[in-house]
This record gives C-alpha cells, structure tokens and sequence, in this order.
C-alpha cells in the first residue's frame, strides 16, 4: 500500500510531531510499503525528495473560510487542489493526517472530492485540549474531518477520551497507538556508580509554556539551597527560552543551572543515564517521548500527574509524580527523590525500564499503524 502523511509545520525547528511523521515514513517504506509526507507551509512546493526513498510536498496553509472575508474561500480551495495534486503524484491509498489543525481544511475538501484512498487521523495533545478552546473555527473542521474519517488514532488512552468526549462520533471508529522510541535507546539500566563529574537533574524538551519550565525554575530557587553541588541542565529550545533565561539571571541562580540548547539523540543517552534525575513538569501532555527515552536510559524520571504522564508514570513503582502546576509539590518530590534509598531507586528503573521495553518501543508502534491501514483497507 501507498501512504501520504501530513503534518503541520509550525515551528522553525522540528517539533516531536514533525519528527515522528518522518519517522514513521522512513520506518513505513522499510517495510515495504512506500511513504510520502506533506506539510503546511507557506507556500506551495512541488515534489523533492526528503530521502532517498521519501519524498515531500509543501502545500501553502489555509484560513479558515467566512463568508464575511471572501479571499478566505480561495486560500481554502488552493490548499484543497494542492493535496490533491499531492495524493495524485503519489497514488496514495491512505492518507494519514497529523495533529489535525489547520489540515483539516483541505482534507475535508479533499475528501468531498470523488477519490479511492481511505482517511486516518492521529491526534496527539494540544490540538484537541488547546486549539479548539482557543479558536472554536478549529473545532468546526475537526468535527467535519473526524465524521469523514474511516479511523482516528490517539496516541495514549486519555487522549483518545478527551477527543471522544469532545466528538462523540470518534468513538466507534477511535483506536489507541502509543508512541515508541528505536530500540537503539534500549541498553540494560546500570547500577549507579560513584560519579567523577558534576551531579544534576535534566530536563528535556521544548521551552514552551505548555512544557511548565517555569514551575521548574520556582522549585529550584526553593531547593537548590539545600542541594549543594546539585546542577539543573535544560536540554532544548523554543519560545520560552529568552524569558526562562532572564527568571535564572534575575534570581541569581545562573551557577546552579545550565541551559544547554538543542541536543542530538547520540548527546541524549549520557545526558539520560548520568542524571539524577529528568523531569517534566509539563501543565499538559500527550504521550511523551521524553520519558520513554529517559526511562530506556535508566534514568529515575519525575512527572506531573497530567493525562498522558500519568499513562507512562506510575508514581513510586516506574517513576514519581507531583500535583500539575504546583512547584512546592515539585520541590517536595525532588528533595524525597535525591535521598532515595539506591536499591530502592535502582528497582524503580528497572521497572521502568522495562515497562518501555515490553509496551513502547517503535516496532510495535509501527506494525499497530500498518494493522490499522490494512483495516480501513479491508487486506490482510
């Protein structure tokens, strides 16, 4: 079968979703089974190649059509021919939609269309919980994408109640997928050895206000006191980072914590695995990635019980969890974890471990998605 997969290109550096997508049409096409991405853009660009084996189409981004802007209808009508000019090039049997935000426009378009390829969308976090909050015309298209819809995937169990307690027709067509990582990040969780190096608690992910970075940086101005020779690194980048930077100079706390930029998947595993600690005190979440790989890398990992989080962390026995937007919750278990007992925290990797090894890994992510295309497909 051919697959087209599309996704929304908001940010000026990959994001978790706009990586995933292009992982799974590597991972796809390995298969057998041949992939193409499109994303939205500014513009519209023809085909070229992402990979060797992959190629991608950038289609120019749709308003949302009113009667009272006209103008609106054609940018609607253009991103509409542009994916169809993209399923057409490509011969594509299913077309696979993203965090369906501003997608859903020309999708749905698409779809009214006389074609033969079956619809699959994929939520992921905000898109459902933020967007349409936000700007109720996002919750007019998505229901109008989800009705059209011949599956609609979630990528935790929360996520997909959310989206069926919002869209009730999503639920007799609504599956659960969870996101995995590579077994590359698969290595045996080690017994702690004495450290030569500086010890710290790590964060990993993009400085966004939804990522709770902040709440972060009040509990530390809390606890770094009493945690003498205990460094905090944030590994990434994002809208945030000139304001976080300015809360660390402010409170004088610039040698206690490192900003370490965007850091690769190879500086990642050390980064995991040499921690004390990773933390992510995200106000809301999906499925994140960040504690799959912390926890394939051995790392005791600290999370806010948000939905999503509290899918991955059971608190004591694969991780801990603190009340969401509360920093003297987050100062409270950050303290209790850094006297931690070490057969006790060593039990709590493994666990953990274990627990991504046996549930989360990429492979099984990757057949559920080909099973769910072969469903709609009616093959076998």
């Amino acid at each position: 079968m051919k697959i087209l997969l599309v996704h929304y290109d908001e940010l000026d550096t990959l994001g978790g979703v706009e990586l995933l997508v292009r992982q799974l049409a590597g991972a796809f096409t390995e298969a057998g089974h041949p992939t193409g991405v499109v994303e939205m853009g500014s513009r519209w660009r023809g085909r070229r190649p992402l990979t060797s084996a992959v190629p991608i189409w950038t289609i120019a981004a749709a308003s949302f059509p009113t009667w009272a802007r006209p103008r609106s209808w054609a940018s609607a009508a253009r991103a509409t021919l542009h994916l169809r000019r993209a399923i057409r090039e490509w011969g594509a049997e299913i077309l696979h939609i993203h965090f369906p935000i501003g997608q859903s426009i020309p999708a749905v378009g698409a779809h009214a269309l006389p074609h033969r390829w079956r619809l699959a969308v994929t939520v992921h976090n905000s898109e459902i919980r933020v967007a349409p909050q936000s700007d109720p015309r996002v919750g007019v298209w998505q229901r109008r994408l989800f009705a059209r819809a011949d599956v609609v995937s979630a990528v935790s169990g929360s996520m997909l109640a959310d989206t069926c307690r919002q869209y009730p027709r999503v639920e007799t067509k609504g599956v659960v997928i969870y996101n995995g990582i590579g077994e590359y990040w698969l290595e045996e969780p080690r017994r702690p050895v004495p450290r030569s190096g500086q010890a710290y608690v790590l964060f990993v992910g993009r400085l966004h206000p939804m990522k709770g970075v902040d709440l972060l940086l009040r509990a530390w101005r809390e606890i770094s006191g009493s945690l003498p020779g205990l460094e905090l690194r944030i590994a990434g980048e994002g809208p945030d980072g000139p304001a976080l930077r300015r809360m660390v100079q402010g409170w004088n706390l610039s040698g206690s914590i490192r900003f370490l930029g965007a850091v690769d998947n190879h500086a990642l595993q050390p980064l995991y695995s040499e921690a004390e600690a990773v933390v992510l005190p995200s106000r809301a979440e999906g499925f994140p990635l960040t504690l799959l790989e912390a926890s394939a890398c051995g790392s005791l990992c600290l999370g806010s019980d948000v939905p999503g989080i509290a899918e991955i962390i059971a608190d004591g026995r694969t991780g801990f969890l603190f009340p969401s937007g509360s920093p003297e919750g987050l100062s409270d278990k950050l303290r209790m974890m850094m006297g931690l007992d070490r057969e006790v925290a060593f039990r709590i990797r493994s666990a953990a471990y274990q627990q991504v090894k046996e549930r989360f890994t990429r492979p099984k992510m990757i057949a559920e998605y080909l099973d769910m295309y072969r469903g709609v497909l009616g093959t076998t």
